[in-house]
């Protein structure tokens, strides 16, 4: 009796050849080589493979393949009714089942194969271990280790590029709303992390709320643009003294450039965000910061050195916000500056991802090589998914790599998308 697998999972088998072709029977009787499985068919509607080509007694058939658990699929699935499977030559299953003809819309009969009992046992054996075993960190776990460090290394260097590249059409959009102005977009970009988590949304309106000739003309002082910022922000509802002072700046502000009023106080999220990131200092940090460099990306495109991209994000946050982390209520003075490790999540996050964009923007590989330089100039980032990884004997000496391991423990390892997954290929494929 065969093993209960997911469709995918055959699909997986016929695109790669992992089952014995020697001896294909249709369900007609007839000898059947496989002469070219096809292409999988992974964005248009229609049958799961197109262009495929096998040999039926002494004719040679072209077109597509649909492949399914049971023959009765085809009937359920209501292939018949459609018009995009008229041009199937071959029907693929995993069970070996007492099999009915299989017919088109246009009353073709299509042959049908079992190919269950042909995949080969190690891929089997295999696919079982990764997906029916018992719950685990990963689901190749127990099996990784038989997996050779050099492929790990390359498919670890294509992830960085995969995840770098699904930030570039987030920073795309952005840029977009900007207009092309690359100053403001990577503000944007910048603001959505200084929120990041609980308050990302917020600080992307925030940063929507103004034009950057706007910002600029706010750049007089940390006073200034605090209570440009904080006004926008709609926090400025305090009876605190600072706060009314603010507030006065901020209406004449108003007036003048006919600001609109996008974000409310009741946006804000406090409750289970840490007092060093609450967003009243995240904003003081922001104000700090773009009266250093009002023009950040520019000065960005100057800097070499990790050295001195850390000594960009070094400020310090105006007097009143030492002894305060809201408006309301004063605290023991602290410094509220940018900290090391934020730092680090900021060039990592915000700064490597927006010079990979420009790079691949304006078309020169020099700045793709210098986003890539930046990170593997960082040491590895710590926490614990990369902790766990590294009692896999993944040897995670840089950002560069931590950044690889998280895009596949999200994208591949949680999601249980081991068919999809380099190194999974390197465990189901046939010994």
């Amino acid at each position: 009796m065969l093993p209960k697998v997911s469709e995918d999972f055959v699909q997986y088998v016929w695109k790669f050849g992992l089952f014995d072709k020697v001896d294909l029977e249709t369900n007609f009787g007839e000898k059947i080589e496989i002469l070219k499985q096809g292409t999988q068919n992974s964005i248009h509607g229609g049958p799961d493979f197109i262009n495929a080509k096998i040999k039926i007694g002494d004719t040679v058939w072209a077109g597509n393949v649909e492949i399914h658990l049971y023959n009765k699929n085809w009937q359920e699935h209501k292939h018949k009714e459609n018009k995009a499977y008229n041009n199937v030559i071959l029907h693929v299953v995993y069970y070996n089942e007492d099999v009915k003809p299989i017919i088109l819309q246009n009353g073709r009969a299509v042959p049908t194969i079992s190919i269950g009992h042909k995949i080969y046992q190690s891929t089997l054996q295999q696919y079982l271990k990764l997906f029916e075993g018992k719950p685990s960190f990963i689901p190749c776990e127990n099996l990784i280790k038989d997996i050779d460090d050099f492929i790990i290394s390359n498919f670890l260097e294509s992830l960085l590029y995969e995840r770098l590249e699904r930030k570039v059409t987030d920073i795309e959009k952005d840029l977009e709303y900007a207009h092309g102005d690359l100053d403001y977009a990577f503000l944007i970009t910048l603001f959505k992390y200084f929120g990041a988590p609980a308050n990302k949304d917020a600080f992307e309106l925030l940063a929507r709320s103004f034009t950057l000739t706007q910002l600029l003309k706010q750049n007089l002082s940390k006073q200034q643009l605090e209570s440009f910022l904080f006004g926008l922000a709609g926090m400025l509802n305090s009876k605190n003294a600072y706060a009314l002072k603010l507030q006065n700046e901020y209406e004449y502000t108003k007036k003048l450039f006919k600001l609109k009023q996008f974000c409310k106080a009741s946006q804000w999220k406090y409750a289970g965000v840490r007092p060093p990131n609450f967003p009243t200092v995240r904003i003081a940090q922001l104000a700090a910061l773009l009266y250093k460099e009002p023009r950040l990306f520019s000065k960005i495109l100057e800097i070499d050195s990790i050295k001195e991209l850390k000594e960009l994000f070094e400020i310090q946050v105006s007097e009143f916000w030492l002894k305060h982390y809201t408006f309301e209520k004063e605290s023991p003075k602290i410094s509220k500056n940018i900290s090391e490790s934020f730092k680090e999540k900021l060039i990592i996050n915000v700064v490597v991802p927006f010079v990979f964009f420009y790079g691949k923007y304006i078309n020169e590989q020099k700045y793709v090589d210098k986003a890539l330089n930046i990170l593997q100039d960082i040491n590895a980032e710590q926490n614990s998914i990369i902790t766990k990884y590294k009692t896999l004997n993944f040897n995670l000496k840089n950002a560069s790599q931590t950044q690889a391991v998280l895009t596949l423990h999200k994208s591949y390892c949680s999601a249980k998308k081991c068919l999809e997954c380099r190194i999974g290929y390197e465990l189901l494929k046939a010994k």
